[in-house]
């Protein structure tokens, strides 16, 4: 279902728990956040990169439940910070704790995180690392956890590396593609093997 064709009741209930997210520092546009807890609702949901939590707080009320993955090294990012950068995880533990009980942290990378083993997700969202080796192993790696039916969300789809891995996937190639808003692009995984 696009999250064109929610009832307004639900877009609204959506909509009134976001405001307060955008305290938190983070990348994610508010239609990319309403985008995120639609498809969240009422699955098992995995997230690659949560940085302080703002894509995490969108999902996490709406979700069954919710699985983040992140390395919590904002040095990695690019963006001017130093490796000791200070309160990346304490940031996002004071951010999630009113849904703590639905969270499940897992400080690694996602190549590390692709080794164990994931129950049947009915939703994974790539924001993590956006070189085009690490998008694609993403894609790859985590694709096979996803329930027939289930999506796949890429974030910073306009970036060189993650539309360079988003053109050789299988999401382009096999998989429908739902929507886009903002940076954000929807791939629902078919119901039959192609």
């Amino acid at each position: 279902m696009k999250s064109s064709e929610w009832d307004a009741q639900t877009v609204k209930a959506i909509s009134d728990h976001l405001g307060p997210i955008y305290k938190i520092g983070g990348w994610l546009w508010p239609s990319e956040a309403l985008l995120l807890a639609q498809y969240a609702c009422d699955r098992v949901v995995l997230e690659i990169g949560s940085y302080k939590g703002r894509s995490a707080m969108a999902m996490a009320p709406f979700a069954k439940r919710l699985y983040c993955i992140d390395h919590f090294h904002p040095a990695s990012l690019g963006q001017g910070y130093s490796p000791d950068s200070p309160g990346v995880r304490a940031a996002f533990e004071k951010n999630i704790a009113p849904w703590k009980g639905k969270i499940e942290v897992f400080e690694m990378t996602s190549q590390v995180a692709a080794k164990r083993e994931w129950p049947p997700l009915g939703m994974v969202f790539i924001d993590g690392g956006h070189e085009k080796e690490t998008v694609a192993h993403d894609i790859a790696s985590f694709a096979a956890f996803i329930i027939a039916g289930g999506v796949m969300i890429l974030h910073d789809t306009e970036k060189a590396g993650v539309k360079a891995a988003l053109a050789d996937s299988e999401l382009v190639h096999s998989w429908q593609e739902l929507e886009g808003v903002g940076t954000v692009r929807v791939f629902r995984k078919p119901n039959e093997a192609v």
